[in-house]
């Protein structure tokens, strides 16, 4: 059976991967933004350029990125301060 890891980054997903891969030698394998979505019942206004699915690659290990949530990204959680202060801590 085959893990694959799952990682929110609450709408900071393309920071994590350029940093994943400046530091860790990661490599993207898929990348979709909001807007290249085929259900664009879940794109708000001002979430076009977000990302809404990466899967990438550190050493042969895969990893998956999936969006906020929209009923999440906007509000107080999506980009907060709390939030981007906790993804600072493990970034």
């Amino acid at each position: 059976m085959t893990v694959i890891t799952t990682l929110g980054f609450a709408g900071r997903t393309e920071e994590a991967l350029d940093y994943y891969r400046d530091k860790l030698n990661a490599k993207t394998v898929f990348l979709m933004r909001f807007r290249d979505s085929p259900d664009q019942s879940r794109t708000k206004p001002g979430m076009e350029d977000l990302i809404f699915h990466a899967s990438f690659q550190i050493d042969g290990t895969d990893f998956m990125a999936p969006s906020p949530h929209p009923r999440t990204c906007g509000s107080a959680y999506c980009g907060s301060t709390k939030w981007s202060k906790l993804g600072q801590d493990y970034l």
